[in-house]
């Protein structure tokens, strides 16, 4: 009788302890969806880069910070790859799709480091935006996480989308950061 008490007793708390396994795998599907949605607007926008042709480069150095632009093109679209190296200032990755020479998505990317007091010690603060001028209304994806090591893989926060107003001053302002790094020269 004692071992039949024992035995169903055993059974009761392992058939009621949660199942971790079936959350986890919750996660990983959410996970698995956002990460879908994402590379619709993140780059390289959907497009195999291996089959765009390089068509220009340019590097630059301007003060602390060095760079370089690459331009892949294929039929009317183009993607251009701007990657600036600040040193102790962060770095920056921009990520243009360009359609008839028209912006249709620009992804940025950066990473700061920055020193706290509480807890003590060097953090990164990674910030990703997506200008998304496929079609009105115009949109603007952003996140922001602090993170213990310089890796964009480690953001777990979601994309916010918001419709934005100013965003035929902000294109510009994009479209003209974008013409100038072909500009830049080394120093």
């Amino acid at each position: 009788m004692r071992t039949l008490t024992i035995i169903t007793v055993l059974f009761i708390f392992t058939s009621c302890k949660p199942n971790l396994d079936k959350k986890s795998e919750s996660v990983q599907v959410e996970k698995e969806i956002k990460n879908v949605f994402d590379r619709s607007i993140l780059f390289p926008f959907g497009f195999e880069l291996s089959e765009f042709e390089k068509d220009r480069v340019n590097e630059y150095r301007d003060g602390d910070c060095s760079g370089k632009i690459e331009q892949f093109s294929k039929n009317k679209y183009k993607i251009a790859i701007d990657s600036t190296n600040c040193g102790e200032y962060g770095i920056q990755y921009k990520f243009y799709l360009i359609e008839n020479n028209n912006l249709k998505l620009v992804h940025i990317k950066e990473l700061k480091p920055e020193y706290q007091e509480k807890p003590r010690g060097l953090k990164y603060i990674a910030y990703e935006t997506v200008f998304d001028y496929r079609a009105a209304p115009f949109i603007l994806y952003t996140r922001i996480s602090a993170l213990d090591k310089p890796d964009f893989e480690l953001m777990t926060s979601g994309l916010l989308k918001t419709k934005f107003d100013d965003f035929e001053n902000k294109y510009h302002l994009l479209k003209t950061d974008y013409e100038n790094s072909w500009k830049m020269r080394l120093y």
